[in-house]
């Protein structure tokens, strides 16, 4: 859930700040591919 937050909040912050920002991008992708994979990682584990 930390992951999907911080994504959110890179992404509101990416636009405004213009779309100038890299590290705001940066936070947003990185954010969005560890909760994307914690999602499937936890699906996984349980039907395992």
């Amino acid at each position: 859930m930390f992951f999907v937050a911080s994504a959110i909040v890179g992404g509101i912050l990416f636009v405004l700040s213009g779309f100038i920002d890299n590290g705001y991008s940066a936070q947003m992708g990185v954010s969005f591919i560890i909760s994307y994979a914690a999602y499937f990682m936890v699906l996984y584990f349980i039907k395992r």
